[in-house]
């Protein structure tokens, strides 16, 4: 994944929106970045997972559970 499609991704999906949690690590939430996806959890359960592909990106979890979300 491009590095400043990441770094949107982190400003948009920094704090749950789900219970406002901010922080990732010793169970509160975890952050995946790699060459096709972007995912982070939070420990409430809410989850985004972004894959991108360079023919199209879809977006799943909580927010997006039909995978034809606006990112």
């Amino acid at each position: 994944m491009e590095l400043i499609k990441s770094i949107e991704l982190l400003e948009k999906y920094s704090v749950c929106p789900e219970c406002g949690n901010e922080h990732i690590g010793n169970g509160e939430g975890t952050l995946e970045i790699e060459e096709n996806l972007f995912r982070r959890t939070c420990k409430c359960g809410w989850i985004v997972e972004i894959r991108d592909f360079p023919d199209e990106s879809t977006a799943y979890g909580n927010d997006c559970p039909t995978g034809k979300c606006e990112m």
